[in-house]
C-alpha cells in the first residue's frame, strides 16, 4: 500500500532499520543525505535487534539492515561500513579500571565480539550489577546517577571537553564494525547500492 500511493517522482520505497545506538549520528546521518541527494527514493526507516534484523532482511521484509555482527547466510550480502571505537569513561575523574569496573559499572550489550574481548581485557572484572542493552539508556543513566561504561568516543568527546565524562586512562579501545546487508536478489538491489552510497 505504501508502494502504491508514492508519487510518480518518488519510484522506489527502501524499507530500511538498524539497531538502535547506531541511529545517532552514523544512520541519522546517512538518512538525511539520501534524502538530500536522492529524494526519489522514498525511506521507511526502524529500529530493530540484531536477531530481527537478519531475519526481517532475510524474509524480505526489510531491504536493508545495519549491525555489528552480521550472520553467514547464503542469500544474504554483507558490506562493511565503518568502525565504530568504543573507549571506556567515567563520570569520576582521574579513575582507574580498576575502581571504575568495581562500582556503578555498566556493562552494555555490544555483540558477542565486544563480550567476548571485554573478558580477555579485564579477566579478573567482577559481574557488573547493571546490564544494558542500548548505550543510549547507560550513557543517560551515568550521566544523571554516576559510573563507567563503554561509549562510543562521537558520543563521549562533546561531553568530555564539557567535563561531565572523563576517559579512563588505562583502559583500552574496543572496536566495534558496522555492516550493511541486504538479500542478494532483492529486485531493488540498484537502489540500495545508490542508497549506500551516501553513507560518509
Amino acid at each position: 500500500r505504501q508502494e502504491a500511493g508514492l508519487e510518480d517522482k518518488q519510484a522506489t520505497l527502501l524499507s530500511v532499520a538498524g539497531l538502535a545506538d547506531l541511529w545517532e549520528p552514523d544512520l541519522l546521518d546517512w538518512l538525511v543525505s539520501v534524502r538530500k541527494e536522492s529524494p526519489e527514493i522514498a525511506l521507511h526507516a526502524s529500529t530493530l535487534t540484531s536477531v530481527a534484523l537478519s531475519q526481517q532482511v532475510l524474509n524480505g521484509m526489510i531491504d536493508l539492515a545495519f549491525l555489528f555482527e552480521p550472520q553467514s547466510l547464503p542469500e544474504i550480502s554483507s558490506r562493511f561500513m565503518k568502525r565504530m571505537n568504543l573507549v571506556m569513561v567515567s563520570t569520576e575523574n582521574d579513575i582507574l579500571t580498576t575502581g571504575a569496573l568495581q562500582s556503578n559499572y555498566i556493562m552494555i550489550d555490544w555483540g558477542t565480539a565486544y563480550a567476548v574481548t571485554h573478558a580477555k581485557l579485564y579477566p579478573d572484572a567482577p559481574s557488573s550489577a547493571l546490564f544494558m542493552t542500548h548505550g543510549s539508556l547507560a550513557m543517560n543513566f551515568i550521566l544523571r546517577n554516576g559510573g563507567s561504561a563503554y561509549l562510543p568516543e562521537t558520543w563521549c568527546t562533546p561531553l568530555i571537553k564539557k567535563k561531565k565524562l572523563f576517559p579512563v586512562a588505562d583502559a583500552s579501545e574496543i572496536e566495534r564494525e558496522i555492516h550493511a546487508i541486504c538479500r542478494d536478489d532483492n529486485p531493488k538491489n540498484s537502489v540500495i547500492h545508490q542508497a549506500l552510497e551516501h553513507f560518509k
